[in-house]
């Protein structure tokens, strides 16, 4: 039997980031900032960290730090965009 958040989750009532999913892999934009890159991989390691405690956390360092879920049903993994100026910033 499914608990009370999973049949929330399952339902779609939920907002997306409030749903305990880890992700398969981070994209990170910019790449080429190597110090936002490595904490964001750090933070990545702990699997505890849902979407919103992920931004929490990388808004510590980055305030204006987004991330989003891409949520696919079709596919077997999720992927967080991790935005470090809010948006995508393209690559100098």
């Amino acid at each position: 039997m499914l608990s009370m958040a999973a049949m929330a989750a399952w339902s779609g009532s939920h907002h997306a980031h409030e749903v305990d999913v880890v992700p398969s892999a981070l994209v990170l934009n910019p790449r080429t900032d190597h110090e936002f890159v490595a904490y964001a991989e750090s933070l990545f390691s702990d699997s505890r960290l849902t979407a919103d405690r992920f931004e929490a956390r990388l808004r510590e360092r980055y305030p204006s730090a987004v991330v989003r879920p891409r949520e696919l049903a079709s596919e077997p993994y999720t992927l967080w965009y991790c935005y470090r100026d809010g948006a995508w910033t393209p690559q100098a």
